[in-house]
């Protein structure tokens, strides 16, 4: 359960920006229904609902209703509880201004907030055993607790191995030992695809402070950023 406003806007942002698909059921009812959240307003410190469909769920809300949501982000459940403060009715689609979530259910099985690395970052990371030196990774998601990685298929990589890992993060490198807890290979889908890819997930080992510190410091700042440009690209579109 996520409770720090940072880390919730910023899985909002993300729900934005993506235009992922919502299910909401309204106060005790159990009916769902679809919408989308359209903006963050920086200014009122609210949410903005589309108009539930079918339309029959727009009958339903009313200022002050409990507005229940579900939706995914990266196969993870996103879950949260809001209020309904305003209605906006004057457009042939309706509106619901509604109150920031205080507290969002983030459903990772691995139990820490990952933060996922856009492709643009390019921040990148070197794995080696006893048998492989410096094999290239690309970091798709961190946290303090673990690591997604892809890399070139076929690779070495397997369930329950141990590794050492280093990871350049803009600002600050430093290593880790890994163990491996599931790996999947994808073919090349498209020809611009030079050749298959490969998804390693880990969990860190006896992370040093230092790297603690360091993953924690990037996260942060890389939240705070994406805060701060999500209701530019929402307003662009």
């Amino acid at each position: 359960m996520l409770t720090d406003a940072t880390a919730i806007r910023a899985v909002l942002a993300r729900l934005v920006a993506d235009r992922r698909p919502i299910h909401v059921s309204v106060d005790e009812g159990t009916e769902r229904f679809h919408s989308l959240v359209v903006d963050i307003d920086p200014l009122l410190d609210a949410l903005i609902f589309d108009e539930l469909h079918p339309r029959r769920g727009h009958a339903l809300v009313g200022v002050g209703s409990l507005v229940n949501v579900s939706s995914r982000l990266d196969g993870v459940d996103v879950r949260f509880s809001v209020r309904v403060r305003a209605l906006d009715t004057e457009e042939a689609i309706a509106a619901y201004l509604c109150d920031l979530p205080a507290m969002l259910d983030y459903r990772e099985q691995r139990g820490l907030f990952r933060l996922r690395i856009p492709v643009s970052a390019g921040i990148d990371a070197w794995i080696s055993n006893a048998q492989y030196r410096n094999v290239a990774a690309r970091v798709l998601d961190i946290s303090t607790g673990g690591i997604r990685l892809a890399l070139p298929a076929p690779h070495p990589l397997q369930p329950a191995d141990a590794w050492e890992c280093n990871v350049h993060l803009p600002n600050g490198a430093f290593a880790a030992n890994l163990r491996i807890l599931r790996v999947r290979n994808f073919t090349a889908r498209y020809a611009c695809q030079r050749r298959p890819e490969g998804q390693v997930g880990a969990r860190f080992r006896n992370l040093s402070l230092q790297a603690d510190h360091h993953i924690g410091q990037y996260m942060a700042a890389a939240q705070r950023a994406f805060i701060r440009v999500a209701p530019l690209m929402s307003t662009e579109r």
